[in-house]
Order: C-alpha cells, then structure tokens, then sequence
C-alpha cells in the first residue's frame, strides 16, 4: 500500500492506524515571540519576519490534515478496484474531509486573493515573500486539483454509486493517488521554502530580565523550544526505523531526550510565576509537559517491544503510527503554548 509521505513544520515564538503504513503529515511549529525588552539582541528577527513566517506555518498547519484525512480514509474504505464488486460493502466518510478542503480553500483564497489577512502581511526580505507566496499559490492550486478528483471519488463511493459502473473504480483510484502525488510534492516544495527564511530563534537568559513574570515566561519559552528543538533530530532517527531496524543509536537518543525534558521541566515548575502568568504554568503542567511525556513513552514502549521481538507484521506499523501520533500532539501542544505566550503581556 501507497505509503503518504511524513513531514514536519514548527511554529516560532514572537517576542502539522492505519495498518503498516507510515500515514501523515507532521505538524510544523510556530516561532516564538523575539524579546521586545532593551536587552533584546540586535541579531533577533524582525517581528513583521516573524509574524509572516508563522501565518503561512498555519496555512500549512491547518488545510495539510483535511488533505490527508481524506487520502487515509479513502485507503481504508475503498476496495481494491480490481476487488470490488456489487456486492461489496463500502462505508465512506470521506465527505467529512472533502467539506473541510473546500472550506480551507475558500478561507485562504479569500484571505490571499481578495483583501484578507495574508494578503496585508509584510516582511523585510522582498526575495523571501515572492518564493513564499509562489509555493503558496502553488500549493492552493494542487489542493484544488485535488479536490476536484476527491469530490468525484467521493460522489462515486457514496450511497452505493459504485454499483452502477464497476469500472470507473480503476481510473479514478489512479487518478486521485497521482493528485495526492501532486499535491505531496506541493506540500514539499512551501515547506522547505518556509525553513529556508525561518528566522532565527533567539535565547534568552532569564537572569537578565527583572520582572518575575517575564522572567519565568522567558524559563518556559526556553524550556519549550529547546525540548522541540531536541525533538526533531530524535524524530528523524525514528523516521528512519524500519521493522529489522537496529534501534540501539534511537533508543539512546530517546534517553538523552528524556532526561534533558526533565532537567528542563523542572526548571519551569520551579519559575516564580505570579498570579499573572500562573495560567502559563497550567498550560505546560496541563498540556505540553502531558503531551512530551506522553511522546517520550511512546518512544520508550516501542523500543522494548522492539527488544523483546513483538514488532512483526502489522504490530510495527501500529506502534510506529502510535510513536507519530504522538510527536505530532506534541507539535499540537507546542504551538498552542507558543501562542499562549505571544499574547501575554505585562502591564
């Protein structure tokens, strides 16, 4: 079965089971929100760079999921068509997605073409918002190719239309996997432009700043980001795992992973939050310090079914999805936390 590609986008701060397939993308991360503070470093991006940088991080983020939803639930409804019969039972819920491709389409068409958000953002590198905002439209341009097959697919699988011509399944099973083909490539091509003009992420040192609120937010913020900078490389390692793998080099990153996560969360649960930025602290008890935890056994329980040899067959392919289903919930909580901090304030 057709394997769909695994890729990985991340927000910054300011001042994206299925059997044995490897299914879905990865969610990006947002970029933090640079120091707005007199000890902020010269080398810190502009904000508008920033603000550019994580709109289109969340175009992606938010109409690649509806994309591939759709591809994975085709996959696990639809026959073979060389297996298909009239008396094959079909139960399709494809139509959930198609309705959420249309209404990102619509929603980023409007906001590029016609006057909204995206088309109002400026940045200071001419040559980075003419390669951004050209894989943009390229992008939208294969996900609305992709619709329109996906819509015929859908129509045919519906209330049982297959039955009135068997046929058609072949052609239109080989034409909605090279649209997603397509749009893959799409998919590819405006993230690596986007990684090229990520801007740097800038450290800060919490013992240069006096206000306690500030202070402890700067401890999560470096504690967040430097957990999701770890991250990547370790999911790479993983990304790499077939079902003979040797998985010693992976289950020592795994290990340095966790005990890094840990020397840094307990410095967040440590940070003098104030009844101001308490709810900060929640969050990451709450949400990205559960949703790490939870990456990090996940990791671990696949390294030991790994060692004691119950990986085989279909258990790889659910473990694997497991340990990426995670990584990206991680993704998920990091960039929620990442907005979180972008709109606290001290007054």
């Amino acid at each position: 079965m057709k394997h769909l590609k695994l890729l990985a986008v991340i927000l910054i701060s300011v001042g994206f089971l299925f059997g044995c397939s490897k299914i879905g993308k990865l969610f990006d991360k947002n970029i933090s929100k640079t120091s707005t503070q007199s000890e902020s470093s010269s080398d810190e991006p502009s904000g508008n760079d920033v603000e550019y940088y994580n709109k289109y991080i969340d175009v992606l983020n938010t109409i690649s999921p509806s994309v591939d939803q759709f591809q994975k639930s085709y996959y696990q409804s639809a026959p073979e068509p060389s297996k298909l019969s009239k008396s094959s039972f079909v139960v399709s819920i494809t139509g959930i997605y198609l309705s959420q491709i249309e209404d990102n389409l619509k929603k980023y068409k409007r906001s590029y073409f016609e006057g909204g958000e995206l088309s109002k953002l400026s940045t200071s590198n001419e040559t980075m918002k003419k390669e951004v905002e050209n894989e943009f439209k390229n992008f939208i341009k294969s996900i609305d190719s992709f619709r329109e097959t996906a819509s015929k697919v859908n129509e045919y699988y519906k209330d049982n239309n297959f039955k009135e011509d068997l046929s058609r399944a072949k052609s239109l099973d080989n034409e909605i996997r090279n649209k997603y083909d397509e749009y893959s490539k799409s998919f590819d091509n405006f993230r690596d432009v986007l990684k090229k003009y990520k801007p740097k992420r800038v450290v800060k040192n919490p013992d240069d700043i006096s206000n306690p609120d500030e202070k402890a937010v700067a401890v999560l913020q470096n504690t967040i980001e430097a957990t999701i900078d770890e991250a990547e490389p370790l999911y790479n390692i993983f990304s790499g795992i077939e079902a003979n793998s040797d998985i010693t080099e992976f289950k020592s990153s795994t290990e340095t992973f966790k005990k890094n996560f840990d020397t840094g969360k307990n410095k967040v649960l440590a940070a003098s939050f104030t009844e101001k930025s308490i709810y900060l602290k929640h969050n990451f008890e709450d949400y990205f310090m559960k949703m790490t935890n939870d990456f990090t056994t996940g990791c671990e329980d696949f390294v030991k079914k790994s060692e004691n040899g119950k990986l085989k067959g279909n258990n790889f392919g659910y473990e694997y999805d497991n340990v990426k289903n995670r990584y990206n919930n991680m993704i998920q909580a990091y960039n929620s936390t990442i907005r979180m901090t972008n709109s606290f304030r001290v007054y």
